[in-house]
């Protein structure tokens, strides 16, 4: 619910809304540069979870394998899809130092067999190896693995959102960049362009902070929302100080690349004397 507005505050939403509100988020391609990239440190502190796939070569054919992991609460879990669609569940799932390991068990001519997967977490790739038995001995194979894309795609990228701003609704779009759990950009108004701060990303929710200074004040502006394929959704909860605070919805959908629009034919010159 939000809070009644006096006149002064209802201006600054307006002030606020053709800032905040009427922006641009781009996409931050550039390292912080007071927070040097590691890479291993961004992979130990990524999540697991995900669809990922891997091939392998079985009889002069590749053949496609996936998992789906999903990690809460401090456990790996998930199911194992095999090249027939038939799904597993998988066993001693265990992510912990960047390290992502779990074991799996199927039939095949009446009999059980187990594989076990071993790897390192590296942004959106698993790299190890597999063990399993064959014919009474113990071997091994290197094994990669690809985080595959949310359906439609991950949340990087262009978006159009709206905006249920008090002045009614306000189109705009966001353009976003996500690495591992980290979500960076800019924010692009006409109070200038201002970095997104505490940006996240965990499955499938996201959140980032913009702050704007207007006269003297601070405004905050938390955006909270969930992704579902090409479609986003959430709040933003605003902060303008002098206890003006409330919150309101987004929804929006991944953009497409707008097409050239066609440059306008010049008229043709015609020739002297030609009736029109």
């Amino acid at each position: 619910m939000l809070k009644p507005f006096s006149i002064s505050s209802v201006a600054a939403v307006i002030a606020v809304s053709m800032c905040a509100l009427g922006a641009t988020v781009v996409a931050d391609d550039k390292a912080s540069d007071d927070k040097p990239s590691d890479t291993k440190v961004s992979a130990a502190k990524s999540s697991p979870e995900g669809t990922w796939k891997w091939t392998f070569e079985r009889n002069d054919q590749k053949v496609e394998m996936s998992v789906k992991l999903k990690w809460a609460d401090g456990k790996l879990t998930g199911v194992y899809v095999g090249r027939d669609g038939m799904e597993a569940p998988i066993k001693d799932g265990s992510f912990k130092d960047g390290k992502v390991s779990f074991a799996i068990t199927r039939e095949r001519n009446g009999q059980e067999f187990t594989v076990k997967y071993q790897a390192k977490l590296d942004g959106d790739t698993l790299k190890g190896t597999t063990e399993f038995n064959a014919n009474g001995e113990s071997r091994s194979r290197d094994w990669e693995a690809k985080r595959a894309a949310a359906a439609g795609g991950t949340l990087s990228g262009p978006w159009k959102v709206v905006l249920e701003s008090p002045m009614g609704q306000l189109e705009r779009s966001i353009k976003l960049k996500v690495d591992g759990e980290k979500l960076t950009g800019t924010f692009t108004g006409q109070l200038g362009e201002m970095e997104i701060k505490e940006g996240k990303v965990k499955g499938n929710e996201f959140s980032f902070l913009v702050a704007a200074e207007r006269d003297g004040n601070t405004m905050k502006f938390t955006y909270k929302g969930k992704q579902d394929g090409d479609k986003i959704k959430g709040t933003v909860d605003y902060d303008l100080g002098a206890d003006n605070t409330g919150t309101i919805d987004f929804a929006g959908e991944r953009a497409k690349d707008e097409p050239k629009k066609d440059e306008p034919k010049k008229e043709e010159k015609k020739p002297e004397g030609e009736k029109k």
